[in-house]
């Protein structure tokens, strides 16, 4: 990542200490993006005849530095005077600093853990606090702290600190106060002062175009209605009961219906009714009759036969030819067939009457039979 250009501006109350502070933001960044590396860095700048001093960087709030601020960054500005983010230049919050921060290897603050925290909502200033009773030296000898952060790009800007360059340029601006000696009003400490705008926000990028075939099926998206599974698209074989449109026709395949039907011949004698015929017609392979007779005159409670071989005509006459049902009595004859809408009929008895016939569907996994489709 290229560095910003940060503008230096030293202050100090006599030539012999001098502190200096640079840093680096990304210089171009979009609404989202998480993570993206900056960092700050603070300078020994002194001169004869203290060139050889070490200076301490003051901490927020201690009473050695006579309450200064301490190292504090303004991560988004929009308006920059003097290295000073000024009042109407706030915007907080639209770039966001890492909780924690760590110092550089090979600089005077090599591995110190420094936490951040917003000290002023107003601006969204950050301060960097190096650990509880420590402060950050930085001696002729290894002049230079870096601090090493992450920054997250939360919102986008509501102002331009540059709008003569392209995009949405995003400033910031940092400080920090070194001394030796004792601390004092009027000598022997100077302020470091960094101002920076090269953070670009750029739009965000467009999608890509659509595939002309993502999955490579032979059918466009306008028709495809899932462009990356190939095993869908229309006319592709729809599985019943998955619930998925595999065919694109706007529903889950249906199961085909068994295709037999059942016929009964009935005779009469007082109050009781015999079955004399039963006969299921088309009958396909594989085919399960199951019958359940419940009531007065019952030979029996189930049977159940599998048709192995398709026929037009299977007599299944003998399976309730026995019985001598009174009224209320009831035979249940169930069809099924493995992939298909059977068939359950009710036939319920009355006394002098034709049977009252109820039809049912019965559809591969559900549990209960239902109204059959017209």
């Amino acid at each position: 990542m290229a560095l910003g250009v940060a503008a230096l501006v030293p202050a100090s109350a006599q030539a012999a200490i001098s502190a200096g502070m640079t840093m680096s933001f990304p210089i171009s960044v979009s609404e989202g993006q998480k993570g993206l590396s900056a960092w700050i860095a603070l300078h020994n700048l002194n001169s004869p005849p203290d060139t050889t001093a070490t200076n301490s960087v003051c901490n927020a709030g201690e009473k050695a530095c006579l309450g200064d601020s301490g190292v504090i960054v303004v991560p988004s500005c929009k308006q920059i005077v003097n290295g000073v983010c000024t009042a109407a230049g706030a915007d907080p919050g639209v770039l966001t600093i890492s909780p924690t921060a760590t110092g550089r290897a090979g600089t005077a603050c090599a591995g110190v853990t420094f936490t951040t925290s917003v000290v002023d909502s107003q601006f969204g200033t950050v301060l960097f606090a190096p650990p509880p009773l420590s402060r950050v030296t930085l001696p002729s000898t290894s002049p230079t702290c870096t601090i090493d952060f992450t920054v997250d790009v939360a919102k986008a800007p509501t102002g331009d600190v540059n709008p003569d360059a392209a995009g949405t340029q995003i400033g910031q601006t940092a400080r920090h106060t070194q001394f030796f000696g004792t601390f004092s009003t009027e000598s022997a400490n100077a302020s470091g002062i960094a101002a920076l705008a090269a953070t670009t926000l750029l739009p965000p990028e467009a999608p890509p175009p659509p595939c002309a075939d993502c999955d490579d099926d032979g059918y466009l998206p306008k028709v495809d209605c899932n462009d990356i599974a190939p095993a869908i698209h229309p006319g592709a074989f729809d599985s019943p009961g998955n619930l998925i449109d595999e065919d694109c026709d706007g529903r889950d395949g249906t199961f085909p219906s068994i295709g037999s039907t059942l016929s009964y011949a009935f005779a009469v004698a007082g109050r009781s009714t015999r079955f004399t015929s039963l006969v299921l017609r088309l009958a396909r392979a594989d085919t399960t009759v199951h019958i359940r007779c419940t009531g007065g005159g019952c030979r029996f409670e189930s049977k159940t036969r599998l048709v192995k071989q398709s026929h037009a005509r299977a007599d299944l006459s003998s399976m309730v030819r026995a019985s001598r049902l009174r009224p209320g009595a009831k035979l249940e004859i169930s069809v099924t067939r493995p992939g298909t809408i059977g068939l359950r009929r009710t036939l319920t008895v009355r006394s002098g009457k034709r049977p009252i016939q109820t039809d049912r569907c019965l559809v591969p996994g559900q549990s209960q039979a239902s109204a059959c489709a017209l």
